[in-house]
């Protein structure tokens, strides 16, 4: 995973019983699954020959993790005590046993998601360092050089509850104007949602506001359209900011809960990276985009 937000929400899905993702991988496998990131990893929990053998073990884990930058993340490279189980099948005499060493020696299917974020040489050599039987690129971008497999039209997509159609989109030269139609369209989606509601569905429709990352001239940063949205007469219990460093979010993790207030989130590269907001079905961009990816994503 490119970033702790999809790591969150990947992590959370396939650990559930109830999700559709964790639901299929326990038929395909007789429930003989089990799931588990880094520190699980590190820890030998979960993950011995004996399961690996007779089941499915799925790792979760950040290209930072593996890519190996901070004393932290280093860990995975580090002789590793707990793994010891794992001695026999490490070829090569004085071999340290690690926990990239034990991964390395399983031979493992890799899922790379977002991996028009993988390109680099580093993100190379990180997959390199798995010595992976098969790569598997998830993307809605995929690179020229890209050996496409698999297609999914948005229509397949749809028909599986996955995407929301159909997509509107408008051009407002003017940020004010934006806004005011952002806010506008918002509220009779509520109105509409409200009146018409039935067995959970939408109900609270959300805006997404993205900002500017940083304050260049008359770039929108996250701080102004707050400001913005108060004096526009927006409770401020209804607003929240979700940027790298600000997750107001963390008090309600059930944005479809009925007790959750807010109706209007700012974000920055939250979109970007993968982040998921079931009642998000409005998005008013007042940054400056220009790259086709950031475009089409």
């Amino acid at each position: 995973m490119p970033s702790k937000s999809i790591f969150r929400q990947t992590l959370q899905s396939l650990q559930n019983p109830d999700h559709p993702y964790r639901q299929k991988l326990n038929q395909l496998f007789q429930n003989r699954v089990e799931v588990i990131d880094k520190d699980k990893l590190l820890s030998g929990a979960s993950l011995d020959p004996e399961s690996v053998r007779k089941g499915l073990v799925v790792c979760v884990l950040i290209y930072a993790s593996l890519r190996a930058k901070n004393k932290d993340d280093r860990k995975l490279f580090q002789e590793n005590s707990n793994l010891l189980q794992f001695q026999n099948q490490l070829e090569g005499e004085g071999l340290d046993i690690s926990a990239m060493e034990v991964v390395k020696s399983l031979r493992p299917v890799v899922v790379v998601d977002e991996s028009h974020n993988a390109t680099s040489d580093l993100s190379i050599e990180m997959l390199k360092n798995l010595a992976p039987r098969f790569i598997l690129d998830l993307t809605a971008t995929p690179r020229p050089q890209s050996n496409i497999i698999s297609f999914v039209d948005a229509l397949a997509l749809k028909l599986e509850n996955m995407v929301k159609l159909p997509v509107l989109v408008y051009n407002h030269p003017d940020r004010a104007d934006l806004l005011a139609n952002a806010l506008g369209l918002r509220r009779k989606l509520e109105q509409e949602a409200i009146a018409g509601e039935q067995n959970g569905a939408l109900y609270r429709p959300i805006l997404l506001l993205q900002a500017q990352p940083k304050t260049a001239g008359n770039d929108q940063t996250f701080a102004d359209i707050k400001k913005a949205l108060v004096h526009a007469g927006i409770p401020t219990h209804e607003v929240a900011i979700k940027t790298a460093e600000i997750d107001e979010l963390k008090a309600w993790p059930d944005l479809q809960s009925r007790d959750c207030p807010i109706r209007y989130i700012i974000t920055v590269n939250a979109l970007k990276d993968g982040w998921d907001c079931p009642f998000a079905y409005i998005l008013a961009s007042m940054a400056n985009k220009s790259s086709p990816v950031h475009c089409s994503h």
